[in-house]
């Protein structure tokens, strides 16, 4: 397996040179992007609820988003909070990493590919793979890594002001997870596909990606930039081998439902502060994001109660 997951037949982020196709992409779109809206989003960075992260403009300063009232004549900007959980999942994928090259060279031979990546007729007795797959990368060249991290990190330091913490680590649960479950499906056109290894959180960058992009287009952004970076990389999955587009594709999807909500909510929270009214409850967000991990288990469920036979049948049991 690791023979295999050395020669590619894993996923790939659409090569780390595509990195430089987004320029200035971490601003995100026109306008400094999300930033700006992370800036007006009242005292409490999204203000749902006290998990959220912090600080960005006084109390009461209106919202600039556009088309739901005027920016604010002269804002008190205040320093955007750290980015943990974005900070701890990048540091998380490159020890990760490190851990793969200390394998690689018999360090320690903890077999990390063969124990922790997801190959999905491992999935069904192995569950924990759909979340630790998205946390190693292909080696020993460490280009996969390196745009994986750089984009999550661009991604994450505005969206995470925007989210909270709570919300920015289920997101990246939710595209991670349903990125490798969407990958499963490609059983059904390659039967390797039961036995190949995939690793990388492609999936979960593109749904952040797709997040951003809904953002954009719910709060009227310019959103040209973040099209443009993620239609280069998705096109990466169709020129380059051993790239899994199919979870690039699932990811995707996820964050575009997630980001239009988002969206959706940045507006209630802003017309609340206009009008005075007291913030929007939690509870819907909450509904949100539980409903769409148990969606996710159902589909997990449905895929492996319905191919158990050919699973079995591939490690050699017969009924």
């Amino acid at each position: 397996m690791k023979d295999d997951f050395a020669k590619g037949q894993a996923e790939s982020a659409g090569a780390a040179d595509s990195a430089g196709s987004g320029g200035d992409s971490a601003d995100l779109g026109g306008s400094e992007g999300l930033a700006e809206s992370a800036d007006s989003a009242g005292s409490e960075g999204f203000a749902w609820s006290e998990d959220l992260a912090g600080s960005a403009v006084s109390d009461g300063a209106s919202s600039a988003f556009a088309g739901e009232g005027a920016v604010p004549a002269s804002p008190v900007r205040m320093k955007l909070p750290t980015p943990w959980v974005t900070n701890t999942l990048c540091v998380l994928m490159i020890a990760t990493w490190c851990l793969e090259m200390l394998d690689l060279i018999g360090i320690i031979p903890w077999g990390v590919i063969q124990n922790f990546a997801f190959v999905p007729i491992l999935g069904m007795f192995e569950p924990w793979r759909f979340l630790t797959g998205a946390f190693l990368h292909s080696y020993p060249t460490p280009f996969h890594l390196a745009f994986n991290v750089w984009a999550l990190w661009v991604v994450g330091r505005q969206l995470e002001p925007l989210l909270g913490r709570l919300r920015m680590l289920l997101a990246f649960v939710i595209f991670a997870v349903g990125g490798l479950l969407a990958q499963c499906l490609t059983v059904f056109f390659n039967h390797n596909s039961w036995v190949t290894p995939v690793v990388g959180a492609s999936g979960a960058v593109f749904g952040f990606f797709g997040m951003v992009l809904a953002i954009q287009k719910s709060l009227r952004i310019p959103a040209a930039q973040m099209a443009t970076l993620i239609g280069v990389n998705f096109v990466f999955g169709f020129v380059f081998p051993g790239i899994a587009w199919v979870a690039h594709l699932g990811g995707l999807l996820l964050g575009l439902v997630l980001g239009f909500w988002t969206g959706h909510r940045l507006r209630l929270h802003d017309r609340a502060l206009a009008q005075g009214q007291p913030r929007p409850s939690p509870w819907p967000d909450l509904a949100v994001y539980g409903g769409l991990m148990l969606a996710l288990l159902a589909l997990n469920w449905l895929f492996y109660h319905s191919t158990y036979t050919t699973i079995y049948s591939i490690l050699g049991f017969t009924f």
